[in-house]
């Protein structure tokens, strides 16, 4: 998840609520488009859908989990296999924090990749 945002620079929560049917495999450039936003609540003219491009790092982190998932609706990344539900944005945040202490890498944040893509 972590490297995914990293390569798209897209939010956290547009991470933690990918799903299989959400991505546009037809083209050499994937398209996914969150089906929840966290600017759904605008209703003007100039709040267009996200579409985040998914290039070949992104298509190669995605595959095997698309191959491996038997629910187009479900989501692609959860915190205990088995389970509906997607990892919450605690959730998520802890999990990197604990797996980047871990392997020494100090305190990392999965905002901080959002913004490194940009660099």
């Amino acid at each position: 998840m972590l490297e995914l945002q990293w390569w798209t620079g897209c939010r956290s929560q547009d991470v933690r609520l990918v799903r299989p049917c959400d991505i546009d495999r037809s083209g050499p450039v994937w398209l996914y488009r969150p089906h929840r936003d966290k600017n759904d609540w605008r209703d003007d003219a100039e709040h267009a859908p996200r579409v985040i491009p998914l290039g070949p790092e992104c298509q190669r982190i995605l595959t095997p989990w698309l191959d491996a998932e038997q629910n187009p609706t479900a989501y692609l990344f959860r915190p205990r296999a088995g389970k509906a539900h997607c990892y919450t944005d605690t959730g998520y945040a802890q999990t990197v924090r604990r797996g980047a202490l871990a392997a020494g890498l100090g305190d990392v944040h999965p905002y901080c990749c959002r913004h490194g893509a940009k660099q």
